[in-house]
């Protein structure tokens, strides 16, 4: 079974900040089950950015590092392209907030997102998340 990782006093956290307040804010959302790619990757290592002597590829990290080869990104899985979806369906059931960036590595997700109006009362970041 794949479940996010919850914690309600997560090490990260500004202590005293209002997480409904206007800002910009740096998600990251860990799986459970760390180190396996559930979410995107390469099922071997990319053909691109093989580099002779290292064991895993740059796209093992979710994304192409190889001055060789043209940007790009390890392929979505399903459960990555849900992952995704949902993300961006954030500011139709939230209108005050706008993203700005996502990336969907292989055990994690990364966005970035702005809280242009304070949130309704009550809610918070995670309320949004």
């Amino acid at each position: 079974m794949i479940r996010a990782e919850t914690k309600h006093h997560m090490g990260r956290r500004c202590h005293g900040w209002d997480y409904g307040q206007r800002a910009i804010y740096m998600i990251t959302v860990n799986l459970a089950e760390r180190g396996k790619p559930v979410l995107a990757g390469w099922p071997e290592p990319c053909p691109v950015c093989v580099q002779p002597g290292l064991r895993v590829s740059p796209c093992a990290a979710g994304f192409c590092a190889s001055p060789r080869a043209a940007k790009h990104f390890c392929p979505l899985t399903p459960l990555g392209e849900t992952v995704l979806a949902c993300w961006r369906e954030i500011p139709i059931r939230w209108p005050m907030v706008s993203l700005i960036d996502a990336v969907v590595m292989p055990d994690h997700f990364h966005g970035i997102l702005f809280v242009q109006e304070r949130l309704p009362a009550g809610k918070t970041l995670g309320n949004v998340v």
